[in-house]
């Protein structure tokens, strides 16, 4: 129910690698709705920008850069329950698969 907004800095723009966690409550609100949880428009110009967030309950992760980039989790997050979420980008693999170079954790599971 409250957000923080952190200051702007080139090193929070994420593009190459990038990893962001956090804890959040699940309820039954984001069972049905989109909900942030960090999110960050890296160039408003050519529409760079990352998102953590959960949809219909599920953890998802998206990079838009040159191309668009989203990893989605299969299952919902449990109602009523704390978990630690973290998304991990590394473009340095040099990989095309989006699995291999972006991945979710919850609650330390891949």
């Amino acid at each position: 129910n409250g957000a923080l907004i952190v200051a702007d800095h080139p090193d929070l723009d994420g593009t190459s690698q990038l990893s962001i966690e956090a804890w959040v409550y699940m309820d039954a609100t984001c069972n049905t709705a989109i909900c942030g949880i960090v999110s960050k428009r890296v160039n408003a110009s050519d529409n760079e920008a990352y998102i953590l967030y959960t949809n219909n309950g599920r953890l998802a992760f998206r990079l838009a850069a040159q191309t668009t980039q989203q990893l989605d989790m299969g299952t919902a997050l449990s109602n009523n329950t704390w978990h630690h979420v973290v998304a991990v980008f590394d473009n340095s693999l040099n990989d095309s698969v989006t699995q291999r170079r972006m991945k979710l954790y919850v609650n330390g599971v891949l």
